[in-house]
């Protein structure tokens, strides 16, 4: 048994330098002949931090890994799921939709309503599967809770994508948070192992090309793809966490809010203060938690550092708490929201030193 264990563990290494190279790889040529991609948007500096235009091809690299993650599962000598399912449809159909969608607005920029269509059409391709969120007893509820929660999810990762090496860094976060559910939950044969090793060497890969100073973005072909698998995973992982398998549990809420804290801070700070201001939402800009950290007085090096640190404590906690969830009770829960609601008002409070600390002009809108 040791000895099997063993030889699944050194068989997925094996495949992760072999994934994470292919990426480099990838890149390296991707970086060479489309250096034009992603510069199409007429907004495009008011939504990057830097003022250079810079290809977007990451979300190209990312799928072709993640293709290659999904059809590797047929060679492993110890696969015994079986392979052609209702979950492998729905994950390759919303994948391909997220990724074909964000990959045609990088190159001829389509409007947000398309956009929109498509993300609910990921939503739709997973609920028709059966991969939803059962938040009550009421089928219409948890199917129009699971919609709100993939377009939300997509919808932030792809504005959290707007300094070098932010959404790369935190995504690697969630990833590595979700592995560590899946191996405690299953065990090393199953199908999402592999998918999810994966796309943690595709980021590796790509954030040696993303971090700062970044040589290239992932686009929208990118962070829309990664929006959708992050939220299909999330779905089938961390939201089963409950005590009771009908009704409203707040302790259903903890996981998920735990792994995707960073895009969920950024995007309701940024969303409710356009609002406030009589802005679009949907607009770009340089008004996100991640810009005001620079305003704040911190480096775009020590920025992406200090989100590369919360998403790996983020992944972290994820583990603690999936690890004693046959002992959790609600007063744990109140605890971490407790902390979550902490660390958010630590995050405004950085949006709010910053902006007063910002130069009237520089930057653009904070």
């Amino acid at each position: 048994m040791e000895d099997q264990f063993t030889f699944r563990v050194v068989v997925y290494l094996v495949f992760f330098i072999l994934a994470f190279g292919f990426s480099i790889l990838l890149n390296l040529l991707l970086l060479r002949f489309l250096r034009n991609l992603g510069t199409t948007s007429n907004e495009v500096d008011l939504v990057r931090w830097a003022a250079e235009h810079k290809p977007a091809i990451g979300g190209i690299s990312f799928f072709i890994v993640f293709l290659l993650a999904v059809s590797s599962y047929t060679i492993l000598p110890f696969g015994t799921e079986d392979f052609i399912n209702r979950k492998l449809f729905a994950l390759l159909g919303c994948a391909s939709v997220g990724f074909l969608m964000g990959f045609i607005d990088d190159a001829l920029a389509i409007s947000p309503s398309m956009k929109f269509l498509a993300q609910i059409a990921c939503a739709a391709i997973m609920i028709s599967c059966g991969i939803y969120i059962e938040v009550s007893s009421v089928a219409i509820i948890d199917y129009l809770f699971t919609t709100v929660w993939v377009i939300g999810i997509m919808n932030s990762i792809n504005m959290l994508d707007n300094m070098d090496g932010i959404t790369t860094s935190v995504s690697l976060g969630i990833l590595l948070g979700i592995l560590g559910v899946v191996l405690m939950s299953s065990s090393l044969n199953s199908f999402f192992v592999i998918v999810i090793v994966g796309m943690i060497a595709s980021l590796f890969g790509f954030l040696t090309f993303n971090w700062h100073p970044a040589k290239a973005y992932m686009g929208d072909g990118g962070s829309q793809y990664l929006g959708v698998v992050l939220a299909y995973l999330s779905i089938l992982f961390l939201w089963n966490f409950k005590a009771s398998s009908t009704g409203f549990d707040v302790q259903q809420f903890i996981l998920p809010l735990v792994a995707f804290m960073l895009p969920l801070f950024d995007t309701t700070t940024v969303f409710f203060r356009r609002v406030l201001r009589g802005q679009s939402p949907l607009q770009g800009g340089r008004d996100h938690t991640t810009h005001h950290f620079a305003y704040f007085g911190f480096s775009d090096q020590q920025v992406s550092i200090i989100f590369a640190m919360f998403a790996l404590l983020s992944s972290l906690a994820v583990w603690f708490i999936y690890s004693g969830i046959e002992n959790w009770s609600d007063t744990k829960s109140f605890i971490v929201l407790f902390c979550l609601l902490a660390l958010f008002v630590f995050f405004q409070w950085i949006y709010a030193k910053g902006k007063r600390n910002a130069l009237a002009g520089v930057k653009g809108t904070v």
